[in-house]
């Protein structure tokens, strides 16, 4: 679980820019369609480069990356710096909901959070559930806390 999406970060690194180009944005789903770009997904272009055995006996597949390389291969390291920050306040606001209760803060969120080794924040937050998780958390909030204090 840590072996591997370390090595697909220091493999981005070595690939992006010297053997692939930056996206400059095109490497979203939907702003390349807004400037009348391709949309280039490297998860798929790299994969030839990193696993050569694999490709050149036909086999297809994804290197899948931590949430921060993506903004690099997109906007360099402005972009490494920026999402970097996101991440920062976002996992700011996480602490600051969650601060009621340690034990649900890493009960409901330490999954997630191995999984932004491997998968981009906005991948996690709106198709892994997670933004579901922190919005029932919430709603739910004083009813949960009065139930684990009790306990």
């Amino acid at each position: 679980m840590f072996f591997v999406p370390g090595e697909m970060v220091g493999l981005w690194f070595d690939f992006i820019p010297s053997e692939k180009p930056y996206f400059y944005g095109d490497g979203y789903p939907i702003l390349p369609t807004l400037k009348g770009h391709e949309y280039v997904d490297y998860n798929k272009e790299l994969y030839p480069l990193i696993r050569p055995k694999y490709a050149e006996r036909g086999l297809h597949g994804s290197v899948n990356v931590a949430t921060f390389v993506r903004e690099y291969a997109n906007f360099g390291y402005p972009g490494l710096i920026l999402s970097s920050l996101f991440l920062a306040v976002f996992l700011y606001f996480l602490e600051k909901l969650f601060a009621d209760s340690l034990t649900i803060l890493i009960s409901m969120n330490l999954i997630y959070l191995l999984l932004l080794s491997s998968s981009n924040l906005f991948t996690i937050l709106f198709s892994g559930g997670w933004l579901v998780l922190i919005s029932l958390y919430f709603i739910f909030k004083s009813t949960l806390l009065k139930s684990v204090q009790s306990k």
